[in-house]
């Protein structure tokens, strides 16, 4: 039984890692995007400070 639970935690585990990068991924996906974009400079700053938030949220599993 215990083997069972252990492999569920795991299991578990990795479905939400593998939730996190596919998050990410959007999230660099949306930082290149931003980075190739005509927009204002002001406005790309402020927009990459808060892509650059998002980054640290999925890599550290919380809002910073």
């Amino acid at each position: 039984m215990d083997n069972i639970n252990t492999y569920n935690n795991i299991s578990g585990a990795q479905s939400s890692n593998s939730q996190v990068d596919e998050n990410l991924n959007e999230v660099l996906e949306l930082e290149n995007r931003l980075a190739s974009s005509n927009v204002p400079v002001g406005l790309k700053e402020e927009a990459m400070r808060s892509v650059q938030r998002l980054k640290r949220m999925f890599r550290m599993g919380g809002y910073s």
